[in-house]
């Protein structure tokens, strides 16, 4: 393709493309393929022997759960604001109540359970 190994800041080409070399995938598609991959983790999940819980919590994964999760681990190293125009949203109250609140109250029960001389 004739791509850097790393992408300039004013990047157009797609990350993914369609096997006819169209850029970019619908959101259809790639919910598809995220569900694929989904299953055969499934099916691996159950050959290895792993538990039900497991087992079920990967089966209620979703594309929309794999936003969450990644923003829940990038809240405490990135802008509020950034974030919330990674994530499209319309209002920063929506990221600041998401993912920033709460780590507000965790940070306050670690600090609880600390232990002063």
């Amino acid at each position: 393709m004739g791509l850097s190994a790393l992408p300039s800041p004013h990047e157009t080409y797609p990350l993914l493309t369609t096997l006819s070399g169209r850029g970019g995938l619908s959101g259809r598609h790639l919910r598809l393929l995220l569900q694929q991959v989904f299953d055969r983790a499934l099916l691996k999940m159950t050959a290895e022997g792993r538990s039900d819980d497991e087992i079920d919590n990967l089966r209620s994964a979703s594309l929309h759960w794999l936003r969450h999760t990644s923003a829940t681990f990038d809240a405490p190293f990135r802008d509020m604001k950034d974030l919330q125009a990674d994530l499209r949203h319309n209002s920063l109250s929506t990221t600041q109540n998401t993912y920033y609140n709460s780590l507000d109250e965790q940070r306050a029960h670690s600090v609880k359970h600390l232990k002063f001389k």
